[in-house]
């Protein structure tokens, strides 16, 4: 993943390419590696971690559509947004783009993880 770049508005965006021998394709597909949207959720996570300086805990993948497929060696640009909800929790706002194409959307609710 490339730096992180920080918005003054909350914003956040990075680059990154999932090399071949990545474990997440292993197995999706035989053959024809995909990688598994999975793996672009958890890459939002440590994104969001990164921009805001702490650690986040996954709550629930509110919405997500996926359009196109992410192969390897393929650089993303993954960007989004953090809003605070009124209980403290953070809903981030994901969007996934490549090769000047949207490859997916996502809504995830997370906490500040306390250790």
């Amino acid at each position: 993943m490339s730096a992180v770049r920080t918005e003054a508005d909350g914003g956040f965006s990075a680059h990154c390419a999932f090399p071949a021998g990545f474990t997440g394709f292993r197995g999706h597909f035989a053959g024809k590696p995909v990688l598994p949207g999975v793996c672009l959720v958890q890459a939002a996570l440590v994104l969001a971690e990164r921009a805001g300086g702490e650690p986040l805990r996954l709550l629930e993948v509110a919405s997500a559509k996926f359009f196109r497929p992410v192969l390897p060696e393929v650089e993303v640009l993954l960007s989004g947004s953090v809003r605070r909800e009124e209980a403290g929790t953070l809903v981030l706002k994901v969007r996934v783009t490549g090769n000047d194409s949207r490859i997916a959307d996502f809504a995830l609710r997370c906490e500040a993880e306390t250790r």
